[in-house]
Parts: structure tokens; sequence; C-alpha cells
């Protein structure tokens, strides 16, 4: 099932791409879990209105897979995210930056759809490209 399960984790990322949440019915499990969020989100609903949202954020986000492997029910995919911040995002307004950042999800299937995510990405170099946390300075050596 692994190239079936690549196909559905390919459909997940691109799900970032589109304002129609109810394909997320075809990737997700109804009681999908995602960890790596704070806290952890459960549920189909919560995954729609989490891309529902990020869409707001981000309403020209490019997101792509870079690289997947798959082995038995299990699937991890490093992906790239592309866009414009031009809606808020969490307590942060709009800033008409554009971002791009990189991730990894390490998905769990069951029944050919996802049922578990783990969530890692580049939210320190996201907040430094929306201007929330300042660009490191070089360390000046004495």
């Amino acid at each position: 099932m692994s190239a079936a399960d690549k196909t559905v984790s390919r459909r997940f990322t691109e799900l970032f791409n589109s304002d129609d949440t109810s394909l997320a019915d075809d990737v997700f499990a109804p009681d999908v879990v995602f960890h790596g969020l704070a806290p952890d989100m459960r549920g189909i609903d919560a995954a729609k209105a989490f891309v529902a949202r990020f869409r707001s954020a981000f309403p020209d986000n490019r997101s792509t897979v870079e690289a997947q492997i798959a082995e038995g029910d299990t699937v991890a995919t490093r992906w790239r995210a592309r866009g414009t911040h031009q809606g808020p995002f969490g307590s942060l307004p709009a800033t008409g930056r554009p971002v791009d950042i990189g991730g990894v999800t390490i998905e769990r299937f069951t029944d050919g759809r996802i049922a578990e995510v783990w969530v890692v990405m580049d939210e320190l170099g996201l907040m430094r490209q929306l201007g929330v946390v300042p660009d490191h300075q070089p360390v000046a050596t004495a």
C-alpha cells in the first residue's frame, strides 16, 4: 500500500493549495490526530478549520512535496510552502511579506486515509520572515 499512501500524502500537502476543504474527507480518517501543534489537533473538522485558517492567512500559498519515503503504514514527506502573508495568522495581522518555509510530516495510515500526523516545520524561520522575530545578528568575535 505504500504507493497509494504516498499519493494520499501528496494530496494532504496539496490541500494547502486549495480553498476546498472538503478534499480533506478523502485524505483524513474522521478521528485524525495531529501532533506537533500546540495543543494536539483532533478530528477532521479541526483539520479542515486549520487548513482554512492557513489559506486565509496565505491565500496564494503553493505547497509542494520535495521527497517521500514510505514503509508499512507510514509515509514521511518533506515539503515546502511558499506564499504571501495576506490575512491574519493567529494573532498576527497581515504583513504582506513573502514566506518560504520547509517542513516534514510523518503520517500513519489506516484504511487508506491518514489517521495520525506528526508535524515539524521551520517555525522560527517563518516568524523571522514575517518580521515577528528579528533575523539573527552575527556575533562579534573578540
